[in-house]
């Protein structure tokens, strides 16, 4: 019997939902996850999402519509999934819909999983996010190495001889 209606209580029987819809997930080709619910004194409420256990040709198809619809906000396919802030919050990046001027970019909240738009200057945002790529003069700089610094940079020694 269930007793501990309270935070704690909440996760673990959340978890063993999830555990026990594990092997009907399996056998139909779905992922179940718990967002949410609602805690009461003597009642608990949980939020169940049901989605495609295998979401790469969903995943593929908007990378394609990001390529050719992100263009004018300087995005490509490869920023679908990126992490990024916006007014403190973590959002994922979705998509790109142009048929909405005002509020073109698709995320998702990561801590909630709802979905909101975004103005074009979140763009920005995701963009910022992308992984940083260093050119290999970079690289050599970043990398740690035992070498003396005149190694490093030949004007390094031009400095010490004034």
């Amino acid at each position: 019997m269930f007793k501990d209606f309270n935070k704690t209580g909440h996760r673990a029987l959340s978890a063993d939902v999830v555990a026990e819809l594990a092997e009907l997930g399996q056998r139909h080709g779905l992922k179940f996850e718990v967002k949410g619910g609602q805690l009461g004194a003597h009642s608990l409420t949980l939020s169940l999402v049901a989605s495609s256990a295998d979401t790469t040709a969903a995943d593929d198809a908007a990378r394609r519509l990001i390529d050719v619809n992100g263009r004018s906000l300087g995005l490509a396919g490869s920023d679908y999934g990126l992490v990024f802030t916006s007014l403190g919050k973590r959002y994922r990046f979705t998509g790109v819909s142009p048929s909405r001027p005002k509020y073109p970019i698709d995320g998702v909240c990561e801590s909630t999983g709802r979905q909101f738009k975004f103005a074009r200057t979140a763009a920005i945002a995701i963009q910022m996010s992308r992984p940083k790529q260093l050119t290999p003069a970079q690289a050599a700089i970043a990398a740690p190495t035992n070498r003396a610094p005149e190694a490093l940079d030949p004007r390094y020694s031009q400095m010490a001889q004034f």
